[in-house]
């Protein structure tokens, strides 16, 4: 595979800067020394799941302190996972030096402006991090001090470490050269940042501006998509019992998003060939009103998306839903979130259907979404819409009304199930979609009627409107946790005393 890879895209880091970077699933990735020896420090995260990420401890643990060709980067627990594979190293020479030093360190250090206080006194901020800590805000949208809770123990790339006969940590000059680079192929959807450390090549001092210091590079590389054909990654190891245990007990722990604890629950694929939550979503490829679509998958790639099934076009139910499906478009695209529509009728249908659509809502509408032609109802069938054995004699070989909620990843999210004599209610869906991208990224989840929930609260024996649209804190969030992200939460007195309805008002989100 590694024989035919093209750079899709390149990333330089600045000297004493960081940069966030991505690479899809089945991807490469390497970190190049283009200027000579240059110590760079390695943070990983699952992209578009910050709460799992690079685990060195773990890493150190299944490998040795330090890393190399085929070895992995494994994630936390309960995900528990290989990140990434180390494919190639051109310092793999190395070895062991006589001094006991190696190359590629997962003993998890790195240079920090707490420590430098602690130990010199100094107030130094382009430590490595605090350049990772920049470089995931800048690249998520995040406030500073919410990225620093994400960035991690390391991987020092480059960096020449070791300990000495009294088992303490040293350091040397790094013995990197220019253009060499370090190889990892990608088992998932990663976000990446990287470090160009102060230091340099950490021979000598380590968080100053005088040490020569040089640029790191990213470059993203793509195998040839045959080479992929049979590869569908590692899956993680999620003890679900245990999950299952600790949802249910209130135990707490150290997951961060409530879709990641509640699809972790649920296998990727189905036993049975049915379609559930959290199953990877069949792709297809189409063809629509706006032209061919030769995958979902890329076509929504690295968004959220909604396939939203109709019976039959020109029925009354069908063309309101199509209409207010398009006055929520806008609303939908501000959440980065994708729509597609589809029944079994032909392209030709939908495109004469739509005037009809667009007239019936005053002409007010613009339908900027695909419609998509399932004729030969494959697509249908893949999602559960409609039975295998429907056929051209029955009155009504149609689809249900469905609508199939999708993360990033391509995951199942949310179904609903209609019959053809009730529409939909697009506010509803739009909520949804809400709710389910707020449990995405932190860790909540929406309470009943949210956000309308909670209106009045009795809070220490008075009446309040505070927490109307407030969430609840999952069980899994310790209270330690609790008291440092959301320090205004309040816990609901219950009889059983059990402190488990934690409500976080909405701005506090």
């Amino acid at each position: 595979m590694r024989e035919r890879l093209d750079v899709v895209d390149s990333v330089v880091v600045p000297p004493r800067d960081g940069r966030a970077f991505e690479v899809p699933k089945g991807h490469f990735f390497r970190v190049v020394a283009p200027s000579g020896a240059q110590v760079g420090d390695l943070n990983l995260w699952r992209r578009g799941h910050l709460a799992e990420r690079f685990y060195s401890g773990k890493t150190r643990q299944l490998h040795a302190s330090h890393v190399t060709t085929g070895d992995r980067l494994w994630s936390n627990m309960p995900y528990m996972r290989p990140l990434a594979t180390i494919t190639h190293d051109t310092l793999a020479w190395y070895g062991v030096d006589d001094d006991g030093a190696s190359i590629h360190d997962v003993i998890g250090t790195r240079c920090d402006p707490y420590t430098n206080a602690v130990l010199r006194g100094v107030d130094y901020d382009n430590c490595c991090h605090s350049n990772l800590t920049r470089a995931l805000a800048a690249h998520e949208g995040l406030a500073p001090e919410e990225a620093e809770l994400h960035v991690h123990d390391v991987l020092n790339v480059f960096m020449a470490t070791g300990f000495d006969k009294d088992h303490r940590y040293f350091m040397k000059a790094s013995p990197a050269r220019a253009g060499d680079y370090i190889e990892f192929f990608a088992e998932v959807d990663l976000l990446g940042a990287l470090s160009a450390c102060p230091g340099g090549d950490c021979s000598a001092s380590h968080s100053d501006d005088a040490t020569a210091c040089y640029p790191l590079r990213v470059d993203v590389l793509a195998p040839h998509a045959d080479d992929l054909a049979r590869w569908t990654g590692s899956p993680a190891v999620q003890p679900v019992a245990l999950a299952k245990r600790q949802m249910c007990k209130g135990a707490m722990s150290e997951m961060k998003t409530g879709t990641e604890l509640y699809m972790s629950l649920y296998p990727e694929t189905s036993s049975d060939a049915s379609l559930r939550l959290g199953n990877v979503v069949p792709d297809f490829s189409a063809e629509t009103t706006h032209g061919d679509m030769p995958s979902f998958h890329e076509w929504k790639k690295g968004k959220w998306a909604i396939l939203f099934s109709h019976p039959a076009d020109f029925t009354p139910v069908c063309t309101t839903e199509i209409g207010r499906l398009a006055l929520k478009y806008d609303d939908l695209q501000a959440m980065d979130c994708l729509v597609a529509t589809l029944s079994v009728d032909p392209v030709k249908s939908h495109e004469e259907w739509l005037t009809d659509v667009v007239a019936h809502c005053e002409n007010k509408i613009e339908v900027k979404f695909p419609i998509i032609g399932d004729a030969d109802r494959a697509i249908s069938t893949a999602y559960g819409m409609i039975d295998p054995a429907t056929s051209d004699e029955q009155d009504l070989p149609l689809t249900i009304r469905a609508v199939f909620i999708v993360n990033p990843e391509n995951k199942l999210m949310l179904a609903l199930n209609y019959p053809a004599c009730v529409g939909r209610n697009m506010d509803e869906i739009v909520r949804c979609v809400e709710a389910l991208k707020l449990s995405y990224e932190k860790s909540i989840a929406t309470p009943a009627n949210w956000p309308n929930n909670h209106a009045e609260l009795v809070v220490d024996g008075k009446t309040t409107d505070e927490f109307k649209g407030s969430v609840f804190l999952l069980p899994t969030v310790s209270k330690e946790e609790a008291d440092a992200s959301y320090p205004g939460y309040h816990t609901c007195d219950v009889p059983s005393k059990i402190e488990y309805l934690r409500l976080v008002k909405q701005d506090q989100v």
